[in-house]
C-alpha cells in the first residue's frame, strides 16, 4: 500500500497493479475527485464509494472515501501522475514512480527471481541491491 500525505489530507492507495487502481481519501473531502494519468491514457474518478474497511478503522466517519478504476493498459512498469480536488479545489499533484526494491541473498535463486522480475515489470521499475560494491547494485541505493 502506498500513502501520500499533504497538509490536509492522506491519498492512499491499496492496490497499483496491472490494469487496476484502487484506494481511498481521508478525511472527507466534499466532491473528491482523482484525475490520474499515465503514458498510455487517464481516468478520472470519484472517491465517494463505501470502504467497510475505512469506516471500522474510523478513518472515515462515513467510509464513503474509495475509489477504483480499471483500465486496458498495462500498468505495471508505468510512471502515474495525479491530481486531487477536494471542495472545487485542486489539493494536490504528484507522480508515482513505481517500482520494486530488490535485496538479493546470495545462494537463494535471487539472480533467478530478478530476472523474471525485470522481465514481467519492465528492468528500469527493479531497484537492486546486490551491496555496495557490486556493480549490479542500483546507483543511489
Amino acid at each position: 500500500m502506498l500513502k501520500h500525505t499533504h497538509s490536509n489530507f492522506q491519498i492512499h492507495f491499496d492496490e497499483i497493479a496491472n490494469n487496476c487502481v484502487r484506494g481511498w481519501v481521508s478525511p472527507a473531502l466534499s466532491d473528491a475527485v482523482i484525475k490520474f494519468s499515465w503514458e498510455q491514457g487517464s481516468a478520472t474518478v470519484t472517491a465517494n464509494r463505501y470502504r467497510p474497511d475505512v469506516y471500522r478503522s474510523e478513518n472515515h466517519p462515513a467510509g464513503l472515501c474509495g475509489f477504483e478504476f480499471a483500465t486496458c493498459s498495462d500498468l505495471r512498469a508505468e510512471t502515474i501522475e495525479f491530481e486531487l480536488f477536494g471542495n472545487h479545489n485542486r489539493m494536490a499533484s504528484e507522480k508515482i514512480q513505481r517500482g520494486l526494491f530488490f535485496i538479493h541473498i546470495p545462494k537463494t535463486a535471487g539472480t533467478s527471481f530478478r530476472k523474471s522480475a525485470e522481465a514481467f515489470y519492465g528492468a528500469n521499475t527493479i531497484y537492486k541491491n546486490y551491496g555496495a560494491k557490486s556493480p549490479e547494485t542500483t546507483k543511489g541505493i
